[in-house]
């Protein structure tokens, strides 16, 4: 029966260690009641049990026995929390200290990034509206370029028509220059036969004179002889007159056959002249075309580029005021936080002073 009681006495002073351990710890911690308060409640609960029980001495000796232990076991325990939190927050108030100045820093910062980001502001502001104008103004380039690559366009098909004119003139002057050089020699061969009719016309004319000596010396039988050759005469000077005329003639025509001759290869060299000129001109345009066709895509592109540039800046400014808001937000979290640690640094004083207080009522030496 003794063994059984020991044993009782035992089991229920683990329990009571147990349980009242962590009941005094929730009530000192949560509820806000002081280890003296506890430690009283402890006394009270030992004199109710023991005035429950005074009809058995032997009991009340092992229940007094258990509760005073478990009372002693019990503030131990709690000692050992308070002084666990103590070192918890004295760790945790450095750890603070050093958070508060790191966050004291912080706000130094932020308030730079603040002061920077209304600088900023002002610059991405200035940059957005500088970038809007280079692409109004690229907008206008483009449009300028579209005109100017229009003209070109219209400029490199009159050049075509040109050349082609040009073409078409040279072999008209061409045609003519080789008619006209035909007529040079026609005109030339009716010299050469004009020739031969004067020196017939010459010598009928000498032998015109010959038959009026002859008819002459005939007399009277020579009259009808003599008219006949004075007409053959006549004739023959005539003739002399008229190829002479002729001649001349002829002299004036090819006079003017070699000029033309000349004009026409003179018009063809100018006009093979403006027809490289013209053929030129066409090359010309052409590189201005593609000038123009790379300039209105090189606008197109830093028009596009500065909508980015504009886009990215004002990106950044929304980026630098939520930086900045951020930051001020972290420093009044910081600075929270180490007023909760100041505070909890107090409750863990006030339970170390309530733990000093409690020390005769456990049994404990001063």
């Amino acid at each position: 029966m003794l063994g059984f009681l020991f044993s009782k006495r035992k089991s229920l002073r683990a329990r009571v260690l147990t349980e009242f351990g962590l009941v005094l710890a929730l009530m000192a911690i949560q509820g806000g009641f002081s280890l003296y308060a506890i430690t009283k409640l402890c006394a009270i609960l030992i004199s109710t049990q023991a005035a429950a029980q005074a009809s058995y001495a032997w009991v009340q000796l092992v229940t007094g026995v258990a509760f005073a232990g478990a009372v002693v076991v019990c503030y131990r325990a709690v000692q050992n929390v308070v002084r666990g939190l103590a070192e918890a927050s004295s760790d945790l108030s450095n750890e603070m200290a050093e958070l508060t100045t790191r966050a004291q820093e912080f706000s130094a910062v932020a308030a730079e990034q603040a002061t920077g980001a209304t600088e900023q502001a002002a610059a991405v502001s200035e940059i957005t509206a500088t970038m809007e104008e280079l692409s109004r103004t690229a907008q206008q380039i483009a449009h300028a370029a579209g005109e100017a690559l229009t003209a070109a366009e219209d400029g490199q098909g009159a050049v075509r028509q040109t050349v082609a004119g040009m073409e078409q003139i040279k072999a008209r002057v061409d045609d003519v220059a080789t008619r006209i050089l035909s007529l040079g020699e026609k005109s030339q061969r009716i010299g050469e036969i004009n020739e031969i009719i004067t020196d017939i016309a010459g010598k009928t004319h000498l032998l015109a004179l010959n038959a009026a000596i002859e008819s002459a010396a005939a007399g009277e039988f020579g009259a009808r002889f003599a008219v006949v050759a004075a007409q053959v005469k006549e004739l023959a000077d005539e003739t002399r007159e008229a190829t002479s005329q002729v001649k001349s003639v002829i002299l004036e025509i090819q006079n003017a056959i070699n000029a033309s001759v000349m004009a026409t290869g003179e018009t063809t060299n100018e006009v093979a002249r403006g027809a490289e000129l013209a053929q030129r001109s066409g090359s010309v345009i052409t590189e201005i075309v593609d000038r123009v066709q790379g300039i209105s895509v090189a606008t197109q592109q830093q028009r596009s580029a500065s909508e980015q540039v504009v886009t990215t800046m004002r990106d950044i400014q929304e980026v630098v005021r939520t930086s900045a808001s951020g930051s001020q937000q972290v420093a009044e979290g910081a600075a929270g936080l180490a007023a909760v640690s100041q505070r909890l640094g107090g409750v863990v004083a006030r339970l170390s002073h309530d733990s000093a207080a409690t020390k005769p009522l456990a049994g404990e030496p001063g």
